[in-house]
């Protein structure tokens, strides 16, 4: 699932240009401008860059991607950090996803065009993003972009109704579950794999009945 705005971006990802903010600061002590008005943060110890993350991380999601690069960037000013693209958080080129499409194994799909939480945004504006993403995606990939996962997986009614008008078949949430034939082919729940070995990886798949 590709969020198409970001191919090819030179600023990556604004929770890994947050986490690089972040990132050893054992003393914290700012306030954030927002549109709920100012949010102020203050911790220390050798723990306070991880829950400055978390605590900053939930305070930005909601936010327009503007508002959070704008947040994010008064920061990275604030503690003088400048950010460095890191090459393992990239997102993909063109001419990656060209070359991970061409698997026949991969099947591309849509993922919005910045990654915004979709439930805090309009219905018109869930639309836009979503029906954006797939035509750019089909305009890169020149074929049809069938399938789409809501960012974070958080959807309403709205989210779903958008998905449905911008002709999508299948979208997936963060939900654990099976797939049947009963189930919502806008709502579709998914197994989670995280940084797992091969073992650990075997062990899920069998708990799952895959394998």
């Amino acid at each position: 699932f590709i969020i198409s705005g970001m191919i090819g971006s030179a600023e990556g990802f604004w929770w890994d240009r947050l986490a690089d903010v972040l990132y050893g600061q054992n003393d914290i002590d700012t306030t954030l401008e927002l549109p709920s008005g100012p949010f102020h943060v203050r911790l220390t110890g050798a723990g306070a860059a991880r829950r400055a993350l978390d605590e900053v991380h939930v305070r930005l999601m909601p936010l327009s991607v503007d508002w959070i690069n704008q947040a994010v960037d008064a920061l990275s000013s604030e503690f003088r950090v400048e950010h460095t693209l890191n090459r393992g958080a990239r997102p993909l080129t063109r001419k990656e996803l060209l070359q991970l499409a061409a698997n026949p194994l991969v099947t591309i799909g849509a993922h919005t065009t910045h990654h915004g939480l979709l439930i805090a945004q309009s219905a018109e504006a869930q639309f836009e993003t979503i029906a954006t993403s797939k035509v750019e995606l089909e305009a890169m990939l020149a074929r049809e972009v069938r399938h789409f996962a809501y960012p974070f997986g958080a959807n309403d009614r709205h989210s779903v109704g958008a998905v449905r008008r911008a002709g999508l078949a299948t979208a997936c949430t963060t939900k654990s579950g099976y797939v049947t034939p009963w189930s919502n082919p806008l709502s579709l729940p998914r197994r989670k794999v995280y940084d797992w070995d091969a073992w650990r990886f075997g062990r899920h798949l069998s708990a799952w009945g895959i394998a």
